[in-house]
């Protein structure tokens, strides 16, 4: 089972803020599962709406990466 994941939305500009800016749930998730070989797996987050437009959300580049699955000591 993966642990939950958490994350936050930054780059609002003045006095927008997630609250005020989007409508949804930000939610994360990734490609890794219970029997994911060992390895990095992307944690990816979705679930939000721009009001407006006025702002386009995009992966930071170490969230490619960012779940790590080690090998377990015998």
């Amino acid at each position: 089972m993966n642990p939950a994941f958490s994350g936050t939305v930054t780059g609002f500009v003045g006095s927008d803020d997630q609250g005020n800016s989007t409508t949804g749930t930000l939610t994360f998730t990734t490609t890794a599962a219970q029997f994911s070989n060992v390895g990095s797996y992307p944690i990816n987050g979705s679930g939000l709406t721009s009001n407006n437009g006025n702002y386009t959300f995009v992966q930071h580049a170490s969230n490619a990466t960012a779940f790590t699955i080690n090998q377990r000591s015998l």
